[in-house]
């Protein structure tokens, strides 16, 4: 973690900026809960809504988001903060990415951590009801997103109600989605490896596995 206070010496490129964030997301499960949280304390200046327009900046926010999104080990407080901002901003932008973070912060499922990591469903529902009320025909991520967030785990402390689970069952089956999303959601089913690798958002490097931490 001693890289990370050193930053970027060549930051005027918006592509050095994107590789600078995945770089951190490709790591950030192997980090510890302060080092997840200096992290967030820094990039949360970027992302919160009354963030400054002028001035020093990062390029490449939404990877920023993206490695904000896969932090799983700060506070449930700070990790439904940034859900809030994050529904915040769809209010006035399109981009299937919010939701695609959205999924991931409010997973039913930590990919890399404890159930117990998991927001409480009071906190999701809302997030669920807005995802809802969307055209998913124009909102790529949205079936995934839905997926996450109302996946059944057969814990009622994680479960979102049964009333989301079938509306987002209705909207899965509509869309004709994965039978994997919709067995997801209408009972207890394992994830398997090929789900969970699905949340880093690209493939894992040959011969990784994810392990349970």
């Amino acid at each position: 973690m001693a890289l990370w206070p050193e930053g970027l010496h060549h930051r005027k490129e918006a592509r050095v900026w994107q590789q600078y964030w995945i770089a951190w997301r490709r790591v950030a499960a192997g980090l510890e809960e302060q080092a997840q949280l200096a992290i967030r304390d820094q990039t949360d200046l970027f992302l919160r809504p009354d963030a400054p327009r002028k001035g020093a900046r990062p390029e490449a926010l939404e990877d920023l988001l993206a490695l904000a999104s896969w932090l799983e080990r700060p506070p449930a407080a700070r990790r439904a903060e940034l859900g809030s901002w994050i529904v915040e901003r769809t209010w006035t932008s399109e981009d299937a990415r919010l939701w695609e973070a959205l999924g991931r912060l409010g997973a039913r499922v930590p990919v890399y951590t404890s159930a117990h990591q998991a927001l409480a469903p009071r906190v999701v529902e809302p997030w669920l009801e807005e995802l809802l009320r969307r055209r998913w025909s124009e909102i790529p991520s949205a079936p995934l997103a839905a997926v996450r967030m109302a996946r059944m785990t057969g814990d009622r402390a994680r479960d979102v109600s049964e009333r989301l689970r079938g509306e987002v069952l209705r909207r899965l089956e509509a869309s004709r989605a994965k039978a994997a999303w919709i067995a997801a959601v209408t009972g207890v089913v394992e994830e398997g490896e090929n789900e969970r690798a699905e949340a880093f958002g690209e493939s894992l490097p040959v011969g990784f596995r994810l392990q349970d931490g």
